[in-house]
């Protein structure tokens, strides 16, 4: 089972999808201890044949949203990754994010540590239902020291 799910939500981002996945081929974590969920949203442009390239290359899997761009897809594609994710520990991705060649070892290490002391990490959340994916994500993978903390809206 790999340490850290990578949620990757696109929409026609085929050049930016191509550098991120080659920084994740560059980590200095093992890819071993990743897997990459790309949740795309009925892209137009050839996202899925750049996907196809990376196919065996990384521990990936691609799912769509089913929804053209603006009708709650970013939103969607997350929960998608959510409830497919096979680790412990999240880490959400813009499909513009390229990131550091050492990110995903210094954040697997910061959360081991962090449990390890029993020290509680924050959660943002937008809804604290019971059905909310991440929280049942929560649940799941039995994560005990978390604090959520309820983002306030802005009101109009």
């Amino acid at each position: 089972m790999p340490a850290l799910t990578i949620i990757i939500s696109t929409y026609n981002r085929r050049r930016t999808l191509e550098r991120i996945f080659q920084a994740l081929e560059g980590q200095s974590l093992s890819s071993g201890q990743f897997e990459v969920l790309v949740v795309e949203g009925s892209s137009t442009d050839v996202t899925e044949d750049m996907l196809n390239a990376y196919d065996g290359r990384l521990d990936m899997r691609t799912f769509s949203t089913g929804l053209p761009a603006g009708e709650y897809g970013y939103q969607k594609a997350l929960n998608i990754g959510i409830r497919h994710a096979r680790s412990r520990y999240l880490v959400f991705l813009d499909s513009d994010i390229v990131p550091h060649q050492d990110a995903l070892k210094n954040l697997l290490e910061a959360h081991e540590s962090w449990e390890r002391r029993g020290e509680n990490v924050p959660v943002r959340v937008w809804w604290v239902g019971r059905k909310n994916p991440l929280m049942l994500h929560l649940r799941k993978s039995h994560l005990r020291n978390y604090t959520l903390e309820p983002v306030k809206r802005c009101k109009k």
